[in-house]
């Protein structure tokens, strides 16, 4: 589940930069700013699934990271010098880093994870459509969380499929 944030930021880039449909030729820029520190199995899994697609940092890829370190007063100038700084894709992995990215580019794409109820909190239009510069991947979405844990407990055991559905 840790690639899910990883793959929709790779996937947004390549969509962003002119010379997604090849080898990356041009240098692409990623701004991203982090709830606490920027570092850590998820943003590890990030670089990974990146390289994976060609993106290599320090080669067609540069990462602009700013770490608020818990100090949520700070979103709203740390979202403000990314998006001066004008990167390809900004990645917010929280609701308060998406909101204040949301509020401070309509242009640049911006990438969320880790977001609980997106469409409820303002961030997206819809699931289906997100509409304008931000989408990403929902942490929970309004009655499918327990669903889909019935359905992965149900396929490890089939014993309890019938009881749990």
């Amino acid at each position: 589940m840790r690639h899910f944030p990883a793959f929709t930021t790779a996937v947004c880039l390549l969509l962003t930069c002119a010379a997604a449909a090849q080898m990356p030729t041009k240098s692409a820029r990623i701004g991203m700013l982090c709830p606490v520190r920027c570092v850590g199995p998820g943003y590890t899994a990030f670089d990974d699934e990146l390289r994976k697609l060609g993106w290599i940092e320090g080669s067609n890829l540069t990462i602009e990271r700013k770490a608020l370190e818990g100090r949520y007063e700070r979103v709203s100038e740390l979202a403000a010098e990314i998006v001066r700084s004008r990167p390809d894709l900004i990645v917010g992995p929280s609701a308060p880093v998406a909101r204040a990215l949301k509020e401070a580019t309509s242009e640049i794409p911006i990438a969320f994870s880790f977001v609980a109820h997106p469409v409820e909190i303002g961030l997206v239009q819809s699931l289906a459509r997100p509409g304008r510069n931000v989408t990403g991947v929902a942490a929970i979405t309004p009655g499918t969380f327990l669903a889909k844990q019935f359905e992965i407990c149900g396929s490890f055991c089939p014993k309890l499929k019938g009881w749990l559905c």
